[in-house]
């Protein structure tokens, strides 16, 4: 729930108590007491009624916490809504988000000035700011408290504004005027995308958040001089010349933002490095990473090879672990900081594929990954690391998961149960199904099954050597969801 960046710069404990409202009711889909909720957001009975009321003040008509009497609160909002989505609303509400946007759109106060602003004490704000910079030290810069706003590399600074702004998932918090500039922001992507004939595979989302970031950065006179220049190899030069052009054109024509310097192009080319999706193999249609040496690419693929054999050493499905390392290298250039994921994700990654992640803590530990760059950001680059590996071995189908599934049910249900379990379970399976025949040892152990499904009480199912899940005979998504986390974590083993 609150793996945010923005949660993390929140101490207002109001806002928390009120996101807590809506995650517990959100997920019970019940009424509850207002004992039981109370106890659940830590706080009285008289504060709790306090905060939804002015929650409901604060939601959108479409959504409320309706109160029951004595059946307690009840959330009433549409199906399908997103509740992280509603919360981020509410976050925009908060001072912290106030501060940092108002920072990044060049709203620069003295610390009475913002008082005034927020309408809160001196304390207050003092107490907020300490907290912001707590959260701050991680990327390397800070919040001054005399006249309010950033201090340190502004690289640093803009690598904080992509990892808040990320959060919110919505390019319109960034960009008001996105509708207006989108057209532009294709036109960037589009040309940073070519290389050599190919597509250096971008993500949209990411581009384009760098591409607003810059662009309130230089219209606000937030430059960087780069001490040492980027390195650009020879073959890269032709698209490196390219992608200037287009820069200076449509930074001038879009945004009045003229005489780009060579110094923010070159950053500008780097960080598209941070915006490359690992999702494809089509390798002869798209590229990963841009041109390197020989010396750099051995040293790469020998830190590889302390996990993987020659085999898969010499197969198209390394390539993506192989861009991500190059790609880090260069972004590292920039800024340790671009060796970062968000929490979620490192929460994520140890949660669900902790055997993979520690894997790849042990083997940056080696003298093969100092060869490669200097890591700051250890577990960071060990969570990306174990998600792209998991990857790789689902495209060999290494930890591919037998499932044998048996289910029983009237004329057409049965049927019902398989065509569900293909929406419902992971593609790294390779599932089984049984209806006229019991589940013997015998036949788990020819099929070499690793887990089994079932809709009714399997006799003996004590000897079976393998997990055995019993759903119910009409599954809910709370089942099927088990059944996925299952799955994901037998492949995880089995690799």
């Amino acid at each position: 729930m609150f793996k945010r960046l923005f949660y993390a710069l929140n101490n207002n404990k109001q806002f928390s108590r009120k996101v807590q409202v809506l995650y517990y009711l959100s997920s019970v889909h019940s009424s509850v007491s207002i004992i039981e909720l109370a106890e659940h957001v830590e706080c009285s009975i008289p504060t709790l009624r306090s905060d939804i009321r002015e929650l409901n003040e604060e939601l959108p008509p479409y959504m409320r916490v309706e109160s029951l009497g004595k059946n307690g609160y009840f959330l009433s909002y549409p199906e399908g809504l997103s509740i992280p989505k509603i919360t981020m609303e509410l976050a925009k509400n908060t001072d912290v988000y106030k501060i940092i946007d108002g920072l990044f759109h060049n709203e620069i106060y003295t610390f009475d000035e913002l008082t005034y602003n927020l309408f809160i004490s001196p304390f207050t704000l003092k107490r907020t700011l300490s907290h912001i910079n707590e959260e701050l030290k991680q990327f390397n810069i800070s919040l001054s408290t005399s006249t309010v706003e950033f201090k340190g590399g502004e690289s640093d600074i803009r690598y904080f504004f992509y990892a808040f702004y990320s959060d919110f998932n919505d390019l319109t918090v960034t960009d008001p005027d996105y509708e207006t500039n989108s057209p532009t922001y294709q036109l960037l992507l589009e040309t940073a995308s070519n290389y050599n004939g190919k597509k250096l595979h971008l993500n949209y989302f990411r581009t384009t958040l760098w591409f607003m970031i810059l662009k309130q950065r230089l219209s606000t006179q937030n430059t960087l001089t780069i001490k040492t220049p980027y390195s650009i190899e020879s073959k890269s030069l032709d698209n490196y010349q390219g992608f200037k052009t287009c820069v200076q054109q449509a930074f001038s024509d879009q945004f009045n933002l003229d005489d780009v310097s060579e110094d923010e192009i070159r950053w500008l080319y780097l960080i598209m490095l941070h915006c490359v999706s690992y999702s494809e193999l089509n390798y002869e249609t798209f590229v990963f990473h841009r041109e390197v040496t020989d010396d750099f690419l051995k040293r790469v693929d020998n830190f590889l090879s302390l996990e993987f054999d020659a085999s898969i050493m010499s197969s198209a499905y390394i390539e993506n672990m192989r861009s991500f390392l190059i790609n880090l290298r260069s972004l590292s250039q920039i800024s340790p900081s671009f060796q970062k994921l968000s929490l979620a994700t490192r929460i994520f990654t140890k949660e669900s594929i902790n055997k993979f992640y520690l894997t790849w803590m042990e083997h940056l530990k080696t003298k093969h990954a100092q060869d490669v760059f200097e890591i700051t950001n250890t577990q960071d680059v060990a969570s990306a690391l174990a998600m792209l590996h998991f990857s790789l071995l689902s495209h060999l189908k290494q930890n591919e998961v037998k499932i044998l599934f048996s289910f029983q049910g009237e004329p057409g249900y049965d049927d019902f149960l398989i065509q569900a379990t293909y929406f419902m379970i992971p593609h790294s399976t390779k599932p089984q199904y049984i209806f006229n025949e019991p589940i013997t040892f015998e036949k788990i152990k020819d099929n070499q099954i690793d887990l089994v499904v079932a809709n009714y009480d399997i006799p003996n199912s004590e000897d079976i050597p393998c997990p055995v899940v019993r759903l119910s005979y009409i599954p809910n998504l709370a089942e099927w969801t088990h059944l996925r986390n299952l799955i994901l974590d037998i492949a995880t083993h089995k690799s």
